[in-house]
């Protein structure tokens, strides 16, 4: 009887002992000190460590913009996603970012990276992060604790920002790098690439797809490039794209020519050219729409999971 109350004992305390570790474990997010990029510009580094399955972040950036001007903002290597958000308020500056994953992320690496102007005398600036909710991919969407710490251009970290205004030495950024940053982050020397989705001072938003094209536009360049070697510009290839279109474009107007002259209809021709544009345009418009709905539907993605998250906060505070 003294065994089995023995063992007993020994499971409540194993299970109230796991469940504390449990309760402690936090996501610890790191603002990173300023980085001179130039004389009047720096970068703004945060990362996130010690979270095994985010799905979701929702967080934002504000600055005092007596002090620094917004120039873009990319997200980070690890953390890039295609159904991601990065909104830019100039009224209120602030920069929002919305982070959603089809499959769960081992939080590890930079998060997203920040650029500033300096307006001021001053060396360096922090700005200000916040977190609105950071939501793991159980069913129950669960809110994950975490903390935010704030590096000093000294190296040391605290609970606010930085207002000193120094720049950090070299060393202390390298070694924040290298202790908080993926593998990727430290090959790229903290950088993060075309790839990822970013915003600008104007806050227009860049993806994949538009880093896609801009590899596009460079395949298209070096055809060009090889055309004028071969000495072929005059003879456009088959599988030259931008040659084809110069070639069907000519064609076309060879053969109106030739209907004019044949047909004496230049006013017919110049109806059925007119129906093609207006045709081309409406084309446009479906595009431009279809662009829309998938904006709008990603946008109500994202206000469900937001809410199913305070929604699943309020039933953990019930039942606490």
């Amino acid at each position: 009887m003294k065994k089995l109350l023995y063992v007993i004992c020994a499971v409540v305390f194993l299970q109230i002992t796991t469940a504390q570790v449990k309760a402690d474990d936090k996501a610890m997010f790191y603002v990173q000190t300023a980085t001179e990029l130039s004389d009047d510009m720096i970068r703004v580094s945060v990362y996130l460590d010690g979270a095994e399955d985010v799905a979701a972040i929702d967080a934002q950036i504000e600055y005092d913009p007596q002090k620094v001007s917004f120039e873009s903002s990319s997200l980070g290597e690890s953390f890039n996603s295609s159904f991601s958000d990065i909104n830019y308020d100039e009224k209120n500056s602030s920069i929002h970012y919305v982070l959603l994953y089809t499959e769960p992320v081992k939080a590890h690496g930079i998060v997203m990276n920040i650029d500033f102007r300096l307006n001021g005398s001053d060396k360096s600036y922090q700005p200000e992060f916040q977190v609105n909710d950071l939501i793991d991919g159980s069913d129950e969407m669960k809110n994950i604790s975490y903390e935010i710490n704030y590096q000093q251009s000294d190296g040391k970290w605290q609970d606010q920002p930085d207002e000193s205004s120094k720049i950090a030495d070299k060393s202390i950024v390298d070694s924040t790098l290298q202790k908080y940053g993926s593998d990727t982050d430290i090959k790229n020397e903290g950088k993060t690439s075309k790839n990822t989705v970013s915003v600008d001072k104007n806050n227009t938003l860049t993806s994949e797809s538009n880093y896609s094209n801009a590899e596009s536009d460079k395949d298209s360049s070096d055809i060009n490039n090889n055309k004028e070697q071969d000495g072929n510009s005059d003879h456009p290839k088959e599988n030259d794209t931008e040659s084809i279109s110069d070639a069907t474009s000519q064609n076309s107007t060879e053969s109106i020519s030739s209907n004019k002259s044949l047909d004496g209809n230049s006013d017919e021709n110049e109806t059925e050219a007119e129906k093609s544009a207006i045709k081309s345009d409406e084309n446009g418009m479906k595009r431009d729409s279809t662009d829309k709905t998938v904006y709008l539907i990603l946008i109500v993605m994202i206000i469900l999971l937001i809410a199913a998250g305070t929604i699943a906060k309020k039933k953990g505070g019930r039942h606490l």
